[in-house]
């Protein structure tokens, strides 16, 4: 039986220490953005050099945001939002917190549940 694309991943992301899967998951997001932006931008008939120049922002990091090569700063990003007459908003703190508290609960208790940790080995 042939594995989806979704198994493959979850096999892949499980192989990753903490630190490699948020860069993983952030590299998603800096993607995910870039084609963002391109899609309104293409929908405004806007060229890269055009929102560069409304934003301020040099042509070739529009074409690498847009490529998912590189992230941009918050004030970058407000500029290129602005243009694009984006809707520019962070994710309510409050759920943020209750979410990093509930994850955090969840990873507490599943290492209370290994029998094995803090276990003294007899001498």
């Amino acid at each position: 039986m042939a594995t989806s694309f979704e198994d493959e991943l979850r096999i892949f992301k499980s192989g990753l220490s903490e630190i490699e899967l948020l860069n993983f998951e952030a590299q998603g997001l800096v993607e995910r953005v870039g084609v963002h932006i391109l899609v309104a931008r293409v929908n405004q008939n806007m060229t890269q050099k055009e929102l560069a120049r409304r934003a301020k922002v040099d042509q070739g990091d529009i074409s690498r945001i847009e490529n998912g090569e590189i992230g941009a700063t918050l004030l970058t990003l407000g500029r290129i939002f602005h243009v694009l007459n984006l809707d520019f908003s962070l994710p309510n703190p409050i759920q943020q917190t209750e979410s990093l508290e509930t994850s955090l609960k969840v990873k507490k208790e599943k290492k209370s549940a290994n029998p094995y940790r803090n276990r003294k080995i007899a001498s």
